[in-house]
């Protein structure tokens, strides 16, 4: 199981049938409504293994190719064209120098090698990937409630720091169940839980390969997609911010517990 295990992540992660993501979302969840981050982390470290080994027996692969190709060279005589009816054929001439004959090929692929080493999590790049399309929106949904837990720490924080926690302000509206509201709103177990998440999971998403983060190279590899992902999600998390606590603050005012 545990050797399947990346595999297995890599499918939970980027299949898109129903199946696969209810299991996912199981995986994550469990019976409850708070995720499990160290799960989670889990997760994503089983697809980054997943995608180490496959690179690796990509790289071997390649380099098999490579010399194989080199000693069916090495081996072959190399002959020019044909000459004209009724001259002699000259004599076979040796084949051309490996390191001449791959000389333009080594120096590509010492600029394409330079991706490899990036300084992001493969997981941070999956995430910001096509494929991650359904983990983003998994990840903004939790943001979105880390968020809104937040501010109500910190407004039940500052409340109590400035000796204003049991002040109530009143309800004008009709109909409304409840006639004020307290000033530090009422922080749960699962608030505070959410925010230890989300904590960890960006932590982990920060760390770089080597449990360090260079700033400036993250942010230049993610460059080409940075602009199109904040256009796409920062207007995302507003509206279902909002929607969140307009739908709680009704809640409190109009529901009788």
């Amino acid at each position: 199981v545990d050797e399947a295990y990346p595999y297995l992540a890599k499918r939970l992660l980027t299949d898109n049938s129903p199946r696969l993501r209810k299991a996912l979302k199981y995986m994550v969840y469990g019976r409850g409504t708070v995720f499990d981050a160290d799960r989670l982390i889990d997760l994503l470290e089983a697809f980054e293994t997943f995608s180490a080994n496959a690179e690796s027996s990509k790289s071997v692969g390649k380099h098999k190719d490579k010399v194989e190709s080199d000693r069916t060279s090495s081996n072959s005589p190399f002959r020019p064209p044909l000459p004209p009816f009724g001259f002699p054929t000259p004599p076979a001439l040796p084949a051309p120098s490996p390191a001449r004959a791959f000389l333009g090929t080594s120096n590509r692929a010492s600029l394409a090698g330079t991706n490899s080493n990036t300084e992001s999590r493969e997981a941070l790049k999956f995430i910001f990937s096509s494929e991650g399309e359904f983990f983003r929106e998994f990840l903004v949904d939790e943001i979105v409630r880390g968020i809104d837990a937040v501010s109500r720490l910190q407004a039940n924080s500052t409340a109590k720091t400035l000796g204003l926690e049991n002040m109530y302000i009143p309800v004008l509206l009709p109909g409304a169940v409840k006639r004020a509201l307290p000033v530090g709103p009422e922080v749960s177990e699962e608030d505070k839980l959410v925010v230890e998440n989300v904590s960890k999971i960006l932590a982990f998403l920060a760390s770089g390969k080597n449990g360090h983060l260079d700033t400036a190279s993250v942010v230049s590899e993610l460059m080409p997609v940075l602009p199109e992902l904040a256009t796409e999600l920062l207007p995302e998390v507003s509206s279902r911010l909002v929607s969140r606590t307009a739908a709680r603050t009704i809640r409190d005012i109009y529901v009788r517990e």
